[in-house]
């Protein structure tokens, strides 16, 4: 999968409200493409949620375009995964109520011009499967948006509200691999959305067997042995072919308040009753906001 450099923020623009204008050069400078800065930057905004609704269409061509730090390049990647995997059709629709420009920004730790809009847009997702009764999705994007200029009248997302949650915060980057026995795992990130968690897995298959991950078999443990399974998972789960090398798959759980103590177990099923288990402690390697920091290590 792509990644974008790293020196775009993550935490550069937050997607709180700044107090006023910021000038990031001197106004004489910016003057003659204020107009245009403006228009396009609205544009970028209401091109990302529409992009996001179209993404069965282009496999999120559109969207990825518009990513403007790795963990919205991450997310991208992996709504295309989903519209991929997905056996039927996504119907999607992009309704936008209000698109407000806000203010300029200085993004001085990548010394670009920054954006701060306020948005208010619904994404309708339609799942018609090939068979059974389709399933809507909405997605709400009200609240502050944050994006950069990448050059004249182009403008990359940086950050916005989904679902009452900023996007950067609700999206991990984990990137752990563990193997055993011939089969590869990678935990390539997790999305803490609401109401479903999305668990993005890279998989290789070095055995000679077909390989299975049942998503009721997945499971989120904590220490005192509670478990919560997983809901659903894509398609390819169901049998991974000998020689398989870096398929991308996703396990989707219900939304959990905290990670604190808990770890994701993935049984891998090699036939014949045998399994192979992978486990990734979620206290380790992501925090939700409402989690209090890690104790320091001693020494």
């Amino acid at each position: 999968m792509r990644r974008l450099p790293a020196l775009l923020l993550c935490a550069a623009v937050a997607c709180a409200a700044p107090a006023g204008e910021v000038r990031p050069n001197a106004l004489e400078q910016i003057s003659p493409t204020l107009g245009l800065d403006v228009t396009a930057a609205r544009q970028a905004a209401i091109s990302f949620v529409e992009a996001y609704a179209r993404a069965d269409e282009d496999g999120a061509a559109a969207l990825r375009a518009l990513a403007g730090t790795p963990k919205m390049l991450r997310w991208a990647e992996w709504v295309g995964v989903q519209a991929e995997q997905f056996q039927g059709e996504i119907i999607g629709r992009a309704d936008v109520d209000r698109v407000a420009f806000v203010g300029f920004l200085r993004i001085e730790a990548a010394d670009a011009l920054g954006a701060h809009l306020d948005l208010d847009a619904t994404v309708s997702l339609t799942f018609v499967p090939r068979e059974g009764e389709p399933a809507r999705r909405v997605r709400a994007f009200r609240g502050p948006v944050a994006l950069f200029r990448r050059d004249l009248g182009d403008w990359g997302v940086l950050n916005a509200v989904r679902d009452g949650l900023s996007m950067d915060d609700e999206i991990h980057l984990v990137d752990q691999r563990a193997s055993a026995r011939g089969v590869t795992v990678e935990l390539d990130s997790v999305f803490t959305f609401v109401p479903e968690w999305s668990v993005n897995l890279v998989l290789s298959n070095g055995t000679r067997r077909r390989l299975t991950l049942f998503p009721p078999d997945a499971a989120i443990v904590d220490r005192a042995g509670g478990s919560v399974e997983g809901l659903a998972g894509t398609p390819n789960l169901r049998g991974i072919a000998p020689g398989t090398r870096g398929m991308a798959a996703i396990v989707t759980f219900p939304a959990l308040p905290s990670v604190r103590g808990r770890t994701l177990v993935l049984p891998v099923r090699l036939g014949r009753g045998r399994e192979v288990r992978f486990e990734f402690p979620l206290t380790r390697l992501l925090r939700l906001s409402g989690d209090p920091a890690p104790s320091p290590s001693p020494g």
